[in-house]
C-alpha cells in the first residue's frame, strides 16, 4: 500500500536485512511490516506479522492495495491491544474502503496484526467490531463512575477515539438513548455554568485573578458545550461528559473558605451527574449487546 507506513516499513526492511530477523516491538512496527506484505501480496510475511496461521488463508482482504495511499489518523494502545485508524485514498476506479482500522494484539513481547478482526472491518462488518469494543468499554466505564475525574476523563477520551470513525452508524443505532442523555446532559451542563457565573458574581472581588479566570473559563466552556448539545450525537455527548467532569474538577480546586457553599453544590452536582452518566452508559451497553445477538 503506497505511502502506508512507508518510511517506517523501509527502515524495518533495512534492519531485517542486516539482522536476518525482525520482531515488531510496537504496534506501528507490526502494522508497517504487515501492510508491506499485503501490498506485495506476500502471504509468508503476512502470516509472520499477524495472527493468521495458514498462508493459504491469506486473501489481502479481497482487495488490491497497489497504488493506494493512506494517512494515519489515530493510534490507540491499551495494554496488550491496539488499533490504528487510517484514511485511504484509492487510485481512480479502485473500490477501496475510505478508512482502515488495523487491530493488533501483543503476544509475549511481539505485536501482531489481528487478522480476523481487521478482516471483519474491511469486509463490511466494521460495526460488529465496534460493538465488540464499545460493549467492553461501556461495561467497564459504567462500573467505574465512582473513580477519580482523571480516570474518567481518560476512559471517555478512549471512547471518543473509538467512536470517531463510526459515529454516523452509532448515531443511527443509538439515537434514542443519545437524544435522551443529550437532553439531560445539557441541563446538567447549564446548571454548572450558571453556578460558576453566580459564584463569580457573588465572590469575584474576594478571589484571585486566576480564580476569577477559572470560573469564567468554566462557565464559557460549559455554555459552549450546551450550544453543541442542541443536536446531540455520539461524539458531542461523549465530549460534553468529558468536559463537564474536567470543569467540575477545576471548580473544586478553588478557594475552600470563600466558595464553601458553592463547592458543596458542585459536589452534589457531581453525584447527580454520575448517576445520569452511569444510566446512559448502562443503556448503551445493553443496546450494544442486543445488536451483537
Amino acid at each position: 500500500m503506497k505511502m502506508f507506513f512507508s518510511r517506517l516499513a523501509a527502515l524495518l526492511l533495512i534492519v531485517a536485512a542486516f539482522t536476518g530477523c525482525f520482531e515488531p516491538k510496537t504496534p506501528q512496527e507490526a502494522a508497517a511490516a504487515f501492510w508491506k506484505a499485503v501490498e506485495q501480496n506476500d502471504a509468508g510475511d503476512a502470516v509472520r506479522y499477524s495472527t493468521l496461521e495458514d498462508e493459504a488463508a491469506f486473501d489481502a482482504f479481497r482487495h488490491s492495495w497497489e497504488g493506494a495511499e493512506a494517512t494515519v489518523e489515530q493510534i490507540l494502545i491499551e495494554g496488550r491491544r491496539a488499533q490504528i485508524v487510517s484514511r485511504i485514498s484509492a487510485p481512480e476506479g479502485r473500490d477501496l474502503p475510505d478508512t482502515v482500522t488495523t487491530y493488533l494484539v501483543q503476544r509475549d513481547e511481539t505485536w501482531l496484526v489481528d487478522y480476523e478482526r481487521t478482516a471483519e472491518g474491511l469486509r463490511g462488518n466494521a460495526l460488529s467490531a465496534l460493538f465488540s469494543e464499545l460493549t467492553k468499554f461501556t461495561r467497564e466505564l459504567a462500573g467505574q463512575l465512582g473513580a477519580t475525574s482523571d480516570d474518567l476523563q481518560q476512559q471517555l477520551g478512549t471512547m471518543r477515539q473509538q467512536i470517531d470513525a463510526y459515529a454516523e452508524t452509532l448515531n443511527r443505532q443509538m439515537s434514542d438513548a443519545i437524544e435522551r442523555y443529550g437532553s439531560v446532559l445539557r441541563e446538567q451542563i447549564d446548571a454548572l455554568a450558571a453556578s460558576a457565573r453566580d459564584a463569580l458574581d457573588e465572590h469575584g472581588e474576594q478571589l484571585t485573578p486566576q480564580e476569577q479566570q477559572t470560573l469564567n473559563d468554566v462557565a464559557g466552556e460549559m455554555e459552549h458545550q450546551s450550544d453543541t448539545l442542541s443536536e446531540p450525537d455520539a461524539d458531542n455527548v461523549t465530549e460534553g461528559t468529558e468536559k463537564a467532569l474536567e470543569a467540575q474538577g477545576m471548580l473544586l480546586q478553588l478557594d475552600e473558605k470563600t466558595l464553601e457553599r458553592y463547592k458543596a453544590q458542585w459536589i452534589e452536582w457531581r453525584k447527580q451527574f454520575e448517576k445520569e452518566a452511569k444510566a446512559f452508559f448502562d443503556t448503551l451497553d445493553a443496546e450494544l449487546r442486543k445488536e451483537k445477538e
